[in-house]
């Protein structure tokens, strides 16, 4: 069994990755591998959005659970919603699957959508202060 403090690790350094290769893409333009006749449409501005939303929430959920491994914030303080993973209304939503939608952006949208999974899932793990709802989708 992988220790805590290595799962997190692993996850952030895994985030930190998408979100530099998100910033990349950004930089080089979405729209980089289409016809330069074909603007960007108002979906593709969605699912970049999408796609930082998604790491953005998983990295605040990381970024606590470090604080909590680090004795910085106390478990039970570290089970408070304001520490629990965020989003999951538009997190989960998934794009339509278009094929002219550039590679780069269709890579990182399957990518944070597996990432901000498996992330929902641990946070479901974590046991929820007494009185709280859950938030599974």
């Amino acid at each position: 069994m992988v220790a805590a403090g290595s799962l997190i690790k692993a996850i952030y350094d895994e985030t930190l990755a998408l979100l530099e290769e998100a910033r990349y893409q950004a930089r080089r333009g979405l729209s980089a591998n289409r016809p330069s006749d074909r603007s960007i449409d108002i979906s593709e501005v969605s699912d970049s959005l999408r796609v930082t939303a998604r790491l953005s929430h998983v990295m605040a959920w990381v970024l606590a659970r470090r604080a909590v491994e680090a004795g910085e914030i106390s478990e039970d303080a570290g089970r408070a919603e304001q520490y629990r993973l965020d989003g999951r209304d538009v997190c989960f939503r998934e794009s339509d699957d278009d094929p002219d939608r550039p590679l780069g952006l269709r890579r990182l949208l399957e990518q944070s959508l597996a990432l901000y999974t498996r992330i929902a899932r641990l946070d479901d793990l974590i046991p929820r202060p007494a009185g709280a709802a859950s938030a599974t989708a």
